[in-house]
């Protein structure tokens, strides 16, 4: 995860429905992940940036695979205010929790 610190005036740009960055039990944290390849999420559209994948797939823990749809970066805004940048993070449909891996 690269950590930016932004100015005052580069928040003000910034939608302020940002998902929230949270690792609690509810349904929109992300989950930490020593066991997952990448950074994945099911939502196109948080990506700041994106760039389509043709035929790539992950496996999960159960040994099913999933097709990845794309790739590229989602702004993140922590519990404190922060704003961080998750980078190479998979968009990956099927998924049910967002990760971030570790």
């Amino acid at each position: 995860m690269k950590n930016e610190v932004l100015s005052a005036e580069e928040l003000c740009m910034i939608d302020e429905n940002l998902p929230v960055c949270n690792v609690s039990q509810g349904v929109e944290s992300w989950l930490l992940n020593s066991g997952a390849s990448h950074h994945m999420c099911p939502h196109g559209n948080w990506f700041t940036s994106y760039e389509y994948v043709n035929g790539s797939s992950v496996f999960m823990g159960d040994n099913l695979s999933c097709q990845t749809i794309g790739m590229e970066n989602i702004m993140i805004k922590m519990y404190d205010k922060i704003v961080r940048t998750l980078t190479s993070v998979t968009h990956v449909l099927e998924l049910k929790k967002k990760l971030i891996s570790l």
